[in-house]
């Protein structure tokens, strides 16, 4: 009996913390995953890299490798073919992207409008949508969301998350 409820206790924390993925959260994730997964895991492989996307069509992801990071932009197009269109390999010094690599700032959850993040409400949601993740090189999730392109509260730090919106945007 003792083990039962041991059992329903932890299914049950388990169950609050988490949030099952809607239909277009799942979709965002599959996309981000494939774009990473056809043009860089083979040659990143246990290395943390960090993915964000707007619209499911347009990808910034930057690859720690240790000595340096590698920038690549890329765009997913008709037939889920993959256009890259820029490699960019960027000296390693003390920044937003070594504060973007530090674990600790992101929550281990995933973040939609749906979840606990959001129980309160929102002050402001716009633009199209937009996916974050960060995975070390076990390929844990960290900071996972799937949110409005412009959104307040932002649950990804703010210098962060602006990086990648402008290296989309402006590159």
């Amino acid at each position: 009996m003792k083990r039962i409820l041991i059992l329903f206790f932890a299914l049950c924390i388990g169950h609050s913390y988490s949030q099952e993925l809607n239909e277009f959260e799942l979709e965002s994730r599959n996309k981000a995953d494939l774009v990473f997964d056809k043009i860089a895991e083979f040659q990143s492989e246990n290395l943390p890299y960090l993915l964000f996307g707007i619209g499911n069509s347009s990808y910034l992801i930057i690859i720690d490798r240790n000595t340096h990071y590698t920038r690549i932009k890329a765009n997913l197009i008709q037939n889920d073919s993959i256009e890259v269109e820029s490699i960019k390999s960027l000296k390693k010094t003390i920044g937003i992207l070594e504060k973007a690599f530090d674990i600790s700032i992101y929550h281990k959850g995933f973040i939609g409008f749906q979840s606990e993040f959001y129980k309160n409400g929102y002050e402001l949601a716009n633009g199209a949508m937009s996916y974050f993740v960060m995975k070390d090189k076990d390929r844990n999730r960290y900071g996972e969301s799937c949110l409005s392109v412009i959104v307040k509260p932002n649950p990804i730090d703010i210098e962060i998350y602006n990086y990648f919106v402008i290296g989309i945007i402006n590159e």
